[in-house]
């Protein structure tokens, strides 16, 4: 695996979509190394900048042995990580207020028309 200070080693951004990327990077790694999910989840852990690393250690997952659990609980820190949700909530009540907004200034239009 190569060092978190060298060119080809794998980098998480910060931002929710570029994990599943980073996580098939780390893979791909841990796969020619041969690492155990033990290995490949620590390797992980060292490839992230202070602030992700903290959180990211804090996880029960990040203690064990399964590489998929760590995986998919690390994902659920990142709403917009998984490919088939890719709006939250948050979307949707602005996308609902921006609605609301136009349909009033349409309304008032036509009123004093």
């Amino acid at each position: 695996m190569p060092s978190p200070d060298n060119h080809s080693a794998p980098k998480f951004n910060g931002h929710p979509p570029s994990l599943k990327h980073f996580f098939d990077e780390v893979n791909y790694l841990g796969d020619s190394c041969r690492l155990s999910s033990v290995d490949e989840t620590q390797h992980t852990l060292h490839y992230l900048d202070f602030r992700e690393y903290e959180t990211w250690r804090s996880c029960l997952s990040a203690q064990g042995s399964n590489w998929d659990n760590f995986k998919v609980e690390i994902m659920t820190l990142y709403p917009r990580a998984n490919e088939d949700q890719k709006y939250t909530v948050i979307d949707i009540e602005i996308l609902v207020n921006l609605y609301m907004l136009c349909f009033s200034c349409i309304f008032l239009l036509s009123y004093h028309s």
